[in-house]
């Protein structure tokens, strides 16, 4: 099996915050399942992103 979610979001997370300042985003967070720590790899492997 891949990354699990909150892997994906750790490598991603200086490209993400470059794409937020360069769009003037501030106080980006992460909302739902992947908040609550209830997101599985599964449940994102056709919708995220993260996935590789």
């Amino acid at each position: 099996m891949g990354l699990g979610i909150e892997q994906r979001l750790a490598d991603k997370r200086e490209e993400i915050l470059v794409i937020a300042h360069k769009y003037k985003a501030s106080n980006i967070r992460i909302f739902g399942s992947v908040s609550r720590g209830e997101a599985n790899a599964e449940c994102y492997e056709r919708s995220s992103p993260f996935t590789q």
